[in-house]
């Protein structure tokens, strides 16, 4: 797949999330249920807002111990009934390279490496770990092969 490849100013946003550990043969049944239990958590029912995402804290990426924080943006006013595990926090913005990725999950690992290639070859860093935002995916009852995955990885924003 050619992926294209974008730089965008995110802003900072208020979110509730679980941070958790799983195997890649459990990260599915994970997020599924720590995103149920984010949603629940947030008062109005109505307060959460965007497409849910993940924060992906172990790099290498090691599929026998996923260290990621699950969760969707609400607005300033929601009110969290923060409980073991889930907490509500600014995710920082600042500027980003990323990608969207069309397709299964088992096949996003071709836009990290295109993402990464490209931060490279710009002269770029990354400052932190990668984010994927789920605009379409198994919650919404599409086939693996309609999901649309972005991915958003922070960067330094300077050029050499």
């Amino acid at each position: 797949m050619n992926y294209e490849i974008r730089v965008k100013q995110l802003p900072a946003q208020v979110v509730v999330t679980e941070r958790c550990h799983a195997t890649l043969a459990e990260l599915g049944d994970t997020m599924h249920a720590t995103l149920a239990k984010v949603a629940l958590s947030v008062e109005p029912a109505g307060a959460a807002r965007g497409a849910p995402f993940a924060v992906y804290y172990n790099e290498p990426f090691r599929p026998e111990d996923i260290d990621v924080e699950l969760g969707v943006s609400v607005t300033p006013r929601a009110k969290v009934a923060e409980t073991k595990g889930v907490h509500r926090r600014e995710l920082a913005g600042g500027p980003v390279a990323y990608t969207v990725h069309v397709g299964p999950y088992a096949t996003i690992g071709a836009a990290y490496e295109a993402l990464y290639a490209w931060v490279g070859d710009h002269g770029l860093h990354r400052t932190g770990p990668p984010r994927e935002i789920y605009f379409v995916g198994p919650a919404q009852g599409a086939r693996p092969e309609d999901y649309r995955t972005e991915i958003d990885v922070p960067i330094d924003g300077s050029r050499p």
